[in-house]
């Protein structure tokens, strides 16, 4: 697709999330911003500091340039367990919404020649024609591929857009519950200890099922060399 093509509504899109990119990047260019010092700096903020851990949470989506668990710790820390996981979760799949619909829009041909590279995320995409809620649903719950692959891949598949939507929102809720549960108990450790280490473990249990299904349910790089 030719960026002359492009309707006004895409544009739009794109123009949105470059604002937003530049934002995250003056902001952290203005603090002088540690990737790794993220949570501190934006509890520091107060409520610029909710303002930009939602904005670093949708981001993310897109662009994973720290581990989701900080952000979710960060956002708990400052609006306290509920309302963190509501932003957490609500931003995220504001996120997955968004990388979706701007693929959609735009990227059927620079996308589909990235994922034409990864013979998982091909085939993973291959299979959102015919059960695509479900694959969307069990991608979310389980990480068997990077949650932007599936949201960017998906946009250029024949996945309808109830299928998508449901299966993200739906499948999005426990893993980001899960997430913002663990970083709270990290925050809160001596209160939480028992907790914190069986959530980690379940945590770890789906990243191993993940594992597994990556080499179950996608074709194998070498299954077509001769």
């Amino acid at each position: 697709m030719e960026l002359t093509n492009l309707t006004k509504q895409t544009k739009i899109w794109l123009i949105a999330a470059a604002i937003l990119i530049l934002l995250a990047a003056a902001v952290m260019m203005l603090f002088e911003v540690d990737l790794s010092q993220i949570p501190t700096y934006l509890i520091s903020l107060g409520f610029l500091g909710i303002v930009l851990g939602s904005l670093f949470v949708y981001l993310q989506t897109f662009f994973p340039f720290v581990p989701f668990v900080l952000l979710a710790g960060a956002n708990v820390a400052i609006c306290g367990m509920t309302w963190g996981l509501i932003l957490n979760y609500v931003m995220a799949c504001l996120g997955a919404t968004t990388a979706f619909f701007v693929a959609r829009k735009l990227g059927f041909g620079w996308v589909d020649r990235q994922i034409s590279k990864y013979p998982v995320i091909r085939g993973f995409n291959e299979k959102l024609g015919e059960h695509g809620f479900f694959y969307i649903l069990i991608g979310r719950l389980i990480p068997i591929i990077p949650s932007s692959a599936i949201s960017v891949g998906a946009g250029v598949s024949s996945i309808s857009v109830r299928s998508y939507l449901l299966g993200t929102w739906i499948g999005k809720l426990p893993i980001v519950a899960l997430e913002t549960l663990i970083a709270h108990d990290a925050i809160h450790f001596r209160q939480h200890k028992s907790r914190f280490f069986l959530l980690l473990a379940i945590f770890v249990v789906i990243i191993l099922i993940g594992h597994y299904l990556k080499g179950r349910l996608m074709p194998k790089k070498n299954n077509n060399i001769a």
